[in-house]
């Protein structure tokens, strides 16, 4: 799924947000041969800081594309997606350091200290585990 089509998404989530609120937000009913009007109530909007539903007008597009895109998405998904971004991002720049700053010979050694942890947990994850459940005793 690509942002472009993310973006028209969000865009058209917020074109139906914006004409279902201006259609009819006020309903009159009848309770016992009284009129009485009801107001649909959202609510986002019993807290004082009210965030606005559709990206602001005034902005860049893309700037108006990433908000747009924050707005749709929950918070824990937007977490989760530049946690990963960033931990991959990150390993990405530690293997280019380690494949530009050792000479060609000792190369694979630095790889193999770059790797070290992941060949650790292979091994000793799951000795750890096992010790963990025979020893841990629940009160």
């Amino acid at each position: 799924m690509g942002v472009r089509h993310l973006v028209r998404r969000a865009r058209t989530v917020f074109s139906r947000l914006a004409a279902s609120k201006a259609g009819s937000s006020v309903t009159t009913t009848a309770v016992e041969g009284i009129a009485v009007e009801e107001s649909k109530r959202d609510p986002a909007s019993d807290t004082e800081v009210q965030q606005p539903e559709v990206p602001a007008e005034g902005l860049q597009h893309g700037v108006r594309d990433i908000e747009a895109i924050t707005m749709t998405w929950s918070k824990r998904t937007l977490i989760l997606f530049f946690y990963y971004i960033g931990f991959s991002g990150k390993e990405y720049a530690i293997d280019v350091m380690t494949a530009d700053v050792p000479k060609l010979k000792n190369r694979g050694l630095a790889f193999a200290f770059t790797s070290s942890p992941y060949i650790i947990t292979a091994f000793a994850g799951a000795k750890v585990a096992d010790e963990f459940h025979n020893q841990v005793s629940w009160p």
